[in-house]
């Protein structure tokens, strides 16, 4: 216990930080300024491995901020779609067919930080990440308390 209660507690913090940070994303990419883009790539990437195949969406663009031209990727605030059906992801990107002309949202602070969505696009995933992370860190600090209240009344600690 003495290990579990560290670890569980900082691997939930993180678990919460990743899905509060996609939320703070989401909600702050709402108001980002817009732009144009011209889609240069639209196609579907594979993955395999024992729970089967895998799809995602790969998108790229280029676009430009004040004169500066650059290069985007990014698709939403929670990452590029994924599914095991692959005429899920084909009716996505048929939404960004190459050599379409796309809105864009870039970050006014960091025009390298682009999206196509914005918001969470109703995906649920930062706030699973927050909801397991909280419960881990939770958990870990009561491991974390445990110990130390079994020093302040002198059972030590034991490496189990």
């Amino acid at each position: 216990m003495l290990f579990a209660a560290p670890i569980c507690f900082l691997l939930g913090i993180g678990m919460f930080y990743g899905g509060g940070h996609e939320m703070w994303i989401a909600h702050t990419s709402q108001s980002w300024p817009t732009t144009n883009a011209k889609i240069t790539v639209s196609d579907i990437d594979e993955s395999h491995d024992d729970d089967g195949t895998t799809y995602k969406a790969n998108l790229a663009y280029d676009y430009s901020v004040k004169g500066k031209a650059h290069k985007g990727y990014g698709i939403s605030p929670t990452g590029a779609p994924s599914a095991s059906n692959r005429s899920t992801i084909e009716a996505f990107i048929a939404k960004y067919p190459e050599g379409s002309t796309q809105t864009v949202h870039y970050d006014p602070g960091n025009p390298e930080v682009v999206l196509l969505q914005v918001g969470t696009g109703g995906s649920s995933e930062p706030y699973i990440l927050m909801g397991i992370g909280a419960v881990l860190a939770l958990v870990g600090a009561g491991m974390g308390l445990k110990i130390l209240y079994n020093i302040a009344i002198g059972k030590g600690v034991t490496l189990k």
